[in-house]
């Protein structure tokens, strides 16, 4: 069975709902062995500032259970770091997340 690394980048905020909504369908398809969801770049400084974005993401990762990762180096230049982590992410520096799951099979999509 496969597995899926959704990784958003976008800073257009109706992309970014789109695509958690996806994200949350793939999980619970139950067509992938396991869904990651990690935000990186300019999606990190949109989901800190949006109160509505930040509901929708929260309800998105408990029903999903996700972890959602977000890279702690953006969020350190954005000057964001404790609004990330307030709404539930674990930081990391997600270069070595996303090389850790490509070579773990996961089959990744970036939006």
């Amino acid at each position: 069975m496969k597995k899926l690394l959704v990784v958003i980048s976008t800073e257009n905020k109706e992309m970014i709902k789109f695509t958690l909504n996806f994200t949350l369908n793939m999980k619970q398809s139950g067509n992938y062995e396991d869904v990651k969801l990690f935000f990186f770049g300019p999606s990190e400084k949109v989901i800190s500032q949006d109160g509505d974005l930040q509901k929708f993401f929260v309800k998105v990762v408990n029903d999903g259970k996700f972890m959602p990762v977000a890279c702690i180096n953006v969020a350190n230049n954005y000057g964001i770091k404790q609004e990330l982590e307030k709404i539930g992410f674990k930081l990391t520096p997600i270069g070595v997340d996303i090389t850790k799951s490509i070579n773990d099979d996961y089959v990744t999509l970036t939006f």
